[in-house]
């Protein structure tokens, strides 16, 4: 009887712990409107850069790094497209997990994402939608593949 208390008790801890707001339709409607976006917003509050990179026989690795952010972010939501056809879902940050506060003790944020080597490219188009409490930016970055 008490180990299938402390058992329950485990349990019911475990769950209250794991259980953090999903917001998949904010994803997914974000992530449709940063594809037919065509008016890019630019702006100086922070840096971005990516890089891709040859990773093995099968795929390529892309970077992503916001940082040097001039002003605090808060609860910013990052979002990472780019239009080469892929099996892979899009890097994201503040939508399957917490926001985050760049700026502050958060200096930047790095999303990661992978490509197929047999996709059909050899330009990769990436937007990069960047939500925080005050704005929303968009941003067009192209990179050659190799």
């Amino acid at each position: 009887m008490k180990k299938t208390i402390f058992l329950i008790i485990i349990i019911s801890i475990t769950l209250l712990g794991c259980s953090k707001p999903v917001n998949s339709n904010d994803y997914f409607e974000d992530l449709e409107t940063l594809k037919l976006k065509e008016e890019i917003i630019e702006n100086d509050l922070y840096d971005i850069r990516i890089v891709i990179s040859d990773i093995d026989d099968e795929e390529y690795i892309y970077y992503m790094t916001l940082d040097n952010a001039k002003e605090e972010l808060s609860n910013t939501r990052i979002l990472l497209y780019h239009d080469v056809e892929t099996i892979n879902g899009f890097p994201s940050i503040g939508y399957f997990d917490d926001t985050v506060e760049v700026g502050g003790e958060i200096k930047g944020v790095n999303l990661i994402g992978y490509i197929e080597k047999e996709a059909d490219f050899d330009f990769v188009n990436f937007k990069i939608l960047v939500k925080s409490d005050d704005f929303e930016n968009v941003h067009s970055i192209t990179l050659d593949r190799n």
